[in-house]
């Protein structure tokens, strides 16, 4: 079958037009994107110099001691995991512009609540987010356990959170049990809780202990 000159370049001309109107078209749909994000979104991306844009993604390994960490809550205690050592400490990373984040926070509450004379402990850190939006997060949900600012990201860097909300269980002896990404159920936390609570495994002594 032949192809003549000008049919050749009649289909060109016709693929060139497609090829342009495709590149128009998602010009147009990628701005738009963004446009979805409150007004109190748009005011903390001005006020916060850095905000995660990726899936919630946190490569911590279960199975692996936690991270050290001291962090100053917003009642202006310290929170570590030294204070509570041989307790079930649930961590959850989240922020104020976090949609999900306001979705679980009921969640995180009840249970904490209901496990909160069982030996286990709740610290909510706030990462990449301003202190007066976190703090009005806390007071409009209602959040009664402690929670402070990862104003370095230094805690969040610690434990691999590169996206939120995630939530993470340490056992008793100090390891990770759980690294939930994404919004966390009441059945998966407290299934996991009561897993950690049932653990016969006990925080090492350490130098100090003994003596």
């Amino acid at each position: 079958m032949t192809i003549t000159k000008n049919k050749f370049m009649q289909n060109s001309r016709k693929k060139a037009a497609y090829l342009t109107a495709l590149c128009l078209a998602l010009l147009l749909f990628l701005p738009s994107c963004g446009k979805e994000d409150s007004a109190e979104q748009e005011s903390t991306k001005k006020e916060v110099e850095t905000k995660p844009r990726v899936k919630p993604v946190s490569l911590l390994r279960t199975n692996t001691p936690a991270p050290a960490f001291k962090l100053v809550s917003f009642k202006g205690k310290t929170l570590s995991l030294g204070k509570y050592k041989g307790k079930v400490i649930v961590l959850n990373f989240w922020a104020s512009w976090c949609g999900p984040c306001k979705a679980e926070a009921k969640i995180l509450e009840e249970t904490f609540l209901e496990y909160s004379d069982k030996g286990v402990r709740f610290i909510g850190i706030a990462t990449s987010d301003t202190k007066e939006n976190a703090k009005n997060f806390v007071k409009q949900f209602g959040v009664t356990y402690p929670n402070g600012l990862d104003k370095d990201l230094s805690v969040s860097k610690a434990y691999d959170v590169f996206g939120i909300p995630v939530t993470v269980i340490i056992g008793k002896e100090g390891s990770i049990v759980l690294n939930n990404i994404g919004i966390i159920t009441k059945e998966t936390l407290s299934k996991e809780i009561e897993k950690a609570l049932s653990s016969n495994k006990e925080a090492p002594a350490t130098k100090k202990d003994k003596e």
